[in-house]
């Protein structure tokens, strides 16, 4: 068997893809995959055989999709004032939200628990010009040293709802006593288990749903 660098993404024979992305008044160039579907082999025969320091499922390489929900949570990050603001971005995947905070001003942070969500963030932060800082997260292991921020913005993380309280109890931990945390979901059936869990955590929440390229979203705005 090869020696594999699991934190190299080149090694994993991914399909690649250049997106262009226009929001507010500026083009937003991601290195990307060419799909998710078609990029879950390459993964498996990569992983094949080996041990590997996380669960089988952190590999999956949804990381490195444009989802709608990220693309619309980028648009609403450029319609509001952040300018100096300390924004953190959970399960960033390709991370475009985080990137228009720091083009507008943000000292933003992205995060996420795929392997390889740092490299394509790293590349795609330097094609763009501007400086986003990354962090490898696990959420079911916080640092202690991770602070709270003034905006925490994420996008499509409601996949089940055994997941939700887990969602709620990070952005209650990393959201400032004056802040606000923006989500936004495709209305996911972990939607209700969520707003349970996030009036348990103390937070507030209202909901808004609207349309973004032809598929119906729900933005959820959450406060202390």
């Amino acid at each position: 068997m090869r020696p594999l660098d699991l934190h190299d993404p080149s090694q994993f024979g991914y399909g690649r893809a250049t997106l262009r992305v226009p929001i507010a008044d500026h083009t937003y160039a991601l290195a990307a995959l060419d799909g998710f579907e078609r990029n879950v082999a390459p993964v498996y025969r990569a992983l094949a055989g080996r041990r590997t320091p996380q669960d089988p499922g952190d590999w999956l390489p949804m990381f490195g999709v444009l989802w709608p929900g990220a693309r619309a949570l980028a648009r609403s990050v450029a319609q509001h004032t952040v300018a100096g603001q300390r924004v953190i971005e959970l399960g960033c995947g390709l991370a475009l939200p985080s990137l228009v905070a720091a083009r507008h001003g943000a000292k933003a942070l992205a995060t996420d628990n795929h392997p390889h969500a740092g490299a394509f963030l790293r590349a795609n932060a330097a094609h763009n010009g501007v400086e986003v800082a990354y962090r490898h997260l696990d959420w079911r292991d916080l640092p202690p040293d991770l602070g709270r921020f003034d905006r925490v913005v994420a996008s499509d993380l409601l996949f089940s709802p055994e997941l939700a309280p887990l969602v709620a109890e990070v952005i209650a931990a990393t959201l400032d006593p004056q802040g606000e945390a923006w989500l936004v979901d495709p209305g996911r059936l972990a939607l209700d288990t969520f707003e349970a869990a996030a009036s348990a955590q103390g937070l507030g929440l209202d909901l808004e749903i609207f349309e973004e390229d032809n598929a119906e979203l729900y933005r959820l705005i959450l406060r202390w």
